[in-house]
C-alpha cells in the first residue's frame, strides 16, 4: 500500500473513530450528565480513569484527524519533495503541542 493510500485510510479510520467517540463524549457529558456541569463536578468525572482516557484518545484523534485533513489541502497546492517533508514536519510538531497543551489543561482539572 503506497503513502498516499495508508493516510487516507487513517483520515476515514479516524473520523468514524471521531463519530464514536464524539457520540460518547456528548452522550456523557451532555445527556448522563443532566445538563452543565460545574467545574467541581468536571473534576470529579475526569478523575474516572476510563473518563479521562476516552477523553484523551478524543483530543488524540481530532488533533491527527484536522491535520490530516490541512495536509491534505496544502499538498493540492503541489509542493516540492522538501517542502512537503518541511510541512509534514511542522505539523507533526504542531501537533504535538496541541496535544501535549491539552494534557496539560487535563492535569490542572485533576
Amino acid at each position: 500500500m503506497d503513502r498516499g493510500r495508508k493516510v487516507w485510510v487513517w483520515q476515514a479510520f479516524t473520523g468514524v473513530l471521531l463519530v464514536i467517540l464524539l457520540g460518547v463524549h456528548l452522550l456523557a457529558n451532555h445527556f448522563l450528565a443532566g445538563g452543565l456541569m460545574t467545574y467541581e463536578q468536571v473534576r470529579a468525572y475526569l478523575a474516572n480513569p476510563w473518563v479521562m482516557m476516552l477523553e484523551v484518545i478524543f483530543l488524540v484523534t481530532v488533533t491527527y484527524h484536522a491535520l490530516l485533513g490541512v495536509r491534505a489541502v496544502i499538498l493540492d497546492l503541489g509542493l516540492s519533495a522538501g517542502a512537503v517533508k518541511r510541512m509534514d514536519t511542522g505539523l507533526l510538531v504542531f501537533g504535538l503541542l496541541i496535544v501535549g497543551y491539552g494534557l496539560w489543561i487535563f492535569s490542572t482539572l485533576l
